[in-house]
């Protein structure tokens, strides 16, 4: 098993609570960017000053404005080869720590990344695990005005269920309504209910 990772900073964590507290249209969205100098990517999101990558939820704008944004901190690749697969050797991932990693490895990126954001924003409004497989996923959840910041493990989407990621997501969550509960969460913040 190997995992990759890039930890978050505090610089980052707050850059991201901005972008939660900020209007999600075009124009704002593409001055907020520009004014961090985080530039295109020739993958489907945008370069961050940190060597993170941040991926807009509808990266073709097909609508007036956004509804999830997620900046991907760690992969895990559970095959049981280093040298093969998805994030072996020969994966380039500029500035990653390159690791033998397992499922632990994977929870204590997850664990130190909640610490990172709750030095940033306090206490996590909800904090659950969900299964859909052998182990469980993590998530920890913040309200940002009328936003949800969410530590998150699930898959990864490029790879086809391949690999596991651990990452920030900035979704809609208006003030009035709950975080959903343990079996929706997940299907909820990728928008799919």
């Amino acid at each position: 098993m190997i995992l990759r990772l890039k930890p978050l900073s505090s610089s980052l964590v707050q850059q991201l609570a901005e972008l939660a507290r900020a209007s999600w249209d075009h124009a704002t969205v593409d001055r907020y960017l520009a004014d961090r100098g985080w530039d295109e990517s020739s993958w489907n999101g945008y370069n961050t000053a940190s060597g993170h990558q941040l991926v807009l939820g509808d990266p073709d704008w097909i609508s007036a404005r956004q509804s999830r944004f997620y900046l991907p901190f760690c992969f895990l690749d559970p095959s049981d080869s280093a040298d093969v697969g998805p994030l072996g050797d020969e994966f380039e991932m500029d500035g990653w720590d390159g690791l033998d990693g397992d499922p632990r490895a994977f929870d204590r990126s997850w664990s130190t990344a909640c610490s990172a954001v709750a030095t940033e924003l306090g206490a996590a409004e909800t904090t659950l695990s969900w299964s859909l497989g052998s182990r469980p996923w993590n998530f920890a959840g913040w309200r940002v005005g009328a936003r949800a910041l969410i530590v998150a493990q699930g898959e990864e989407f490029g790879s086809y269920g391949e690999l596991d990621m651990a990452a920030v997501w900035l979704v809609d969550l208006a003030p009035d309504l709950a975080f959903p509960h343990a079996s929706g969460f997940y299907s909820w913040m990728l928008g799919e209910n």
